[in-house]
Parts: structure tokens; sequence; C-alpha cells
């Protein structure tokens, strides 16, 4: 077993990981989409050119 400090995390997220592998398996584990604004989809040297 892992203590909290060896993975530097806390109860709660070790706990909100369990649930997911709990109830999804393997695939709860993976990432999920979040809310928010999207990446951009151009590179940062592009991005300086449209600005110019």
């Amino acid at each position: 077993m892992v203590s909290k400090e060896e993975l530097h995390r806390s109860i709660v997220w070790a706990y909100k990981w369990l649930r997911r592998f709990d109830n999804e398996g393997l695939e709860g584990l993976e990432n999920k989409p979040r809310s928010g604004r999207p990446p951009d989809r151009c590179t940062p040297r592009e991005s300086i050119k449209d600005k110019n």
C-alpha cells in the first residue's frame, strides 16, 4: 500500500480516483473532458504572427 505522503496527494484525491475505479474500472481512470475554454489550436509563433 502507498501512503498519501509518498504520493504527495490528499486523502480526498485518493478516494476520488478509487471511487472512479470502483464505478468504471480502468476506463474510469482515463482523463475526462473538463469545462472551460478549449485550448488554442495554433502554435505560439502563429499567434504572434496573427497579432502583427
